[in-house]
């Protein structure tokens, strides 16, 4: 807990933010200012906002730590402040290899869009972009492999591209089964109630690392095509 004074008056804190949303360190933050106000338009709580400078050398940026009075007690004056978030709010992008981001910035871009709607908490719509973002990759790494076939691949459903232009046993396993898991984030009934949106993502990462493992064999293939003698 954290008490400060705003107006002659003072208020109870239940944490103060530990890590910079701009630059993600871990940070004790400087306080600069604080205002509270009761929100008549949307909830009628009273909130709180503090603003904070980043302690980071490399940072430094100012930011707002969002409080909420607790509802329970909204006529105790001593009523705690609980932080609900901060702003602005920098997301964090997952790490592509350089191998799958050549072949398929499409894939990137989608991913990394369905990464901070998960992020922000829109969980009922990030499923499908994940699942979008998994048929760039697919399409995109069959496509390099046999640009005659461009067209077909396009055309094809991404079952019908696992299926017909990829022959690598455990890609297409891991592949199959990263849709499956992607068409339930895009129907309205569940089949896989056990798995989530975490085992689509995880079913994702390893679809991606088989192929990066794939384009690595075959370009060290095709730079070392003789033995040391």
């Amino acid at each position: 807990m954290k008490t400060i004074t705003h107006n002659g008056r003072t208020h109870t804190l239940n944490e103060t933010p530990s890590t910079c949303p701009i630059c993600h360190y871990s940070i004790a933050p400087i306080d600069l200012s604080t205002s509270t106000f009761t929100d008549v338009w949307v909830d009628n709580k009273t909130h709180l906002d503090m603003a904070f400078q980043c302690t980071n050398p490399k940072c430094k940026r100012m930011f707002i730590a969002i409080y909420e009075r607790e509802s329970k007690h909204k006529s105790d004056p001593h009523a705690a402040y609980l932080l609900q978030g901060c702003a602005p709010k920098v997301y964090e992008s997952p790490t592509v290899s350089s191998e799958i981001a050549e072949i398929s910035p499409g894939f990137v871009k989608i991913y990394n869009q369905s990464n901070v709607a998960e992020q922000v908490g829109l969980t009922d719509i990030c499923g499908v972009g994940y699942r979008k973002a998994l048929e760039f990759l697919l399409k995109d790494y069959c496509i390099s492999k046999d640009r005659e076939k461009t067209a077909s691949i396009k055309g094809s459903t991404l079952n019908q591209v696992i299926q017909n232009f990829i022959s690598k046993t455990e890609l297409k396993i891991a592949a199959q089964r990263a849709v499956w898991l992607g068409n339930d984030e895009t129907h309205y009934d569940r089949v896989w109630l056990d798995q989530d949106i975490d085992d689509l993502k995880a079913l994702i990462d390893l679809t991606s690392a088989w192929i990066r493992d794939e384009i690595l064999t075959q370009q060290y293939m095709n730079t070392m095509t003789r033995g040391n003698t």
